[in-house]
């Protein structure tokens, strides 16, 4: 899950950075829709984690400057949504959209991926410490 989550930020940076510069990700690749439903199976995992976990002050156990990082991603998102409302009053195009969808992506899978990489890295560590033990035992 996490590789995929990874590629998947990748592409909605892709479709991000497209959007950006008046391009319609759509017309680039038009498989891009596949992302969305790609999100529901990245993110089931870790809502089923965190609620069996309870959830607390940090369901996820992410270090602090990944949550300032993500932070502010969602401060960026935000500011996307925001300016799609303000553009949406004039006139509704396709790159508007994808900013403000792909914003959303990469907030999202960027927690995904975090999550994951964070999991991977627990689980090495307490390989690592249970095969010290053995040798030391």
């Amino acid at each position: 899950m996490g590789v995929a989550s990874m590629v998947a930020l990748g592409i909605s940076v892709w479709a991000h950075m497209a959007a950006l510069c008046g391009d319609d990700p759509r017309a680039l690749w038009r498989r891009i829709w596949l992302v969305g439903p790609l999100l529901v199976v990245v993110l089931c995992p870790i809502g089923v984690v965190t609620l069996r976990k309870g959830v607390r002050s940090d369901p996820f156990g992410l270090p602090l400057p990944a949550w300032r990082v993500l932070y502010g991603l969602l401060i960026y998102y935000g500011a996307h949504f925001y300016l799609f409302i303000y553009r949406a009053q004039e006139v509704v195009r396709s790159d508007y959209t994808w900013q403000m969808f792909s914003a959303g992506w990469i907030v999202l899978f960027s927690l995904a991926s975090a999550v994951y990489v964070n999991w991977y890295l627990r689980l090495l560590s307490e390989r690592r410490d249970a095969s010290e033990r053995r040798r030391t035992a």
